[in-house]
């Protein structure tokens, strides 16, 4: 085992056996829409490789910059040796130390959107922490919320210790010391937001930290849909300002002792529940009912809070499917058969006749429509 120290901006990294430049290691390895990309401290630009890029998740990205560096918004990076994880490990969330083995895989995949972030991680044993000196050094003061999603992990902050197990979550104040180990293969999702954009006070945050809170707990059921979504989504084009301040919300809301879903805003509930369709809306089983349960309150007050904007909960599940259906139609063979049970619909002929009130055309009209014929007298999409 190696203990590794990492940091934004020092100068070098120390191990057990020897000092490692940050100038001299190897670049950081992106995927690119399929290419392979490199980031190295100090390259001019991106570098592309030929070879296979081997890694535990794959998800297309666009560009931005964050915290100095040319990152990825949306983004998967493989750490092959201990350095570069370390240095991933602060890119991505902020400096800390990391202690793994030889044999240690990652991989990262991480929205970032208004001043939030949502990263998803896969690893193999480690143990991150936090010490006071990484925290004089560099007085960043964010939250984050890990929810573990698989295997079993220990958190350690404040005199406290909470083991993580499936869907179980953890609430830590990066200001203060902490420790986070795993002994086996692991994931989670972790959300990570400013202090200043949280509705709690300094002693509810501090009382928070490091206590367990239970896969059944209502307010972090929905958070951890609506993070899921995102993840899946990718970064939102518009709304990112709502949909941040709903995550948070939600956020403020688990952590309050006994604060149930039913006391979010209308709006918040908007967004979660809009997001929990996106994200389902291939599964026959989902009725408004199914959705307002997963949300803790009744069909009756989400179809209000949706009235209240001039929707119905109904017509934006509808509207979904049929837009995946077109894609579908679109973009693949698919019989309409097919299609239509693939986006959620328990019969054909219901399908055809909602596509029909929608689009004026049938589902196989529609198909011919948007075909034009190829030079070899095959079709492609318009």
């Amino acid at each position: 085992m190696q203990a590794v120290r990492s940091s934004h901006f020092g100068s070098a990294w120390t191990t057990a056996a020897r000092t490692v430049d940050v100038r001299m290691c190897s670049s950081v390895t992106l995927r690119d829409s399929g290419r392979v990309i490199c980031y190295g401290p100090g390259s001019a630009g991106p570098r592309h490789r030929a070879h296979e890029f081997r890694h535990f998740a794959n998800t297309a990205v666009d560009s931005a910059t964050t915290m100095g560096y040319h990152c990825l918004a949306m983004k998967t990076l493989q750490a092959e040796m201990i350095e570069k994880w370390s240095r991933i490990a602060s890119d991505t969330f902020l400096p800390t130390r990391v202690h793994v083995d030889e044999s240690f895989r990652c991989a990262i995949e991480q929205v970032r959107f208004a001043d939030i972030g949502i990263t998803r991680v896969a690893a193999t044993p480690a143990s991150v922490w936090r010490d006071a000196a990484l925290i004089a050094a560099d007085q960043r003061d964010d939250l984050l919320l890990t929810i573990h999603l698989t295997g079993t992990g220990w958190f350690e902050q404040a005199g406290r210790t909470a083991r993580l197990t499936a869907n179980t979550a953890v609430f830590s104040d990066t200001g203060r010391p902490y420790e986070l180990r795993f002994d086996s293969a692991m994931s989670e999702l972790v959300f990570q937001l400013p202090r200043k954009r949280i509705r709690l006070r300094d002693k509810d945050i501090r009382e928070s930290a490091a206590r367990l809170i239970e896969s059944d707990a209502a307010g972090l059921t929905v958070l951890r849909h609506v993070l899921a979504g995102i993840m899946k989504d990718g970064r939102p084009t518009d709304n990112a300002d709502q949909l941040a301040e709903t995550t948070i919300e939600l956020l403020s809301a688990t952590l309050r002792r006994g604060h149930r879903a039913t006391a979010l805003s209308g709006e918040t509930l908007l967004q979660a529940a809009r997001v929990y369709m996106r994200r389902h809306l291939t599964d026959p089983g989902l009725d408004i009912e199914a959705v307002a349960g997963a949300h803790f309150v009744s069909r009756r007050y989400l179809e209000l809070q949706f009235a209240r904007i001039g929707e119905s909960p109904a017509a934006y599940l509808r509207e979904l499917r049929l837009g995946e259906a077109q894609r579908r139609l679109r973009e693949t063979s698919a019989t309409v058969t097919d299609i239509a049970y693939g986006v959620g619909f328990n019969d054909v002929n219901t399908f055809t006749r909602a596509f029909r009130r929608a689009h004026e055309l049938t589902p196989r009209e529609w198909r011919r429509h948007h075909l034009c014929p190829r030079e070899d007298g095959r079709h492609e999409s318009a």
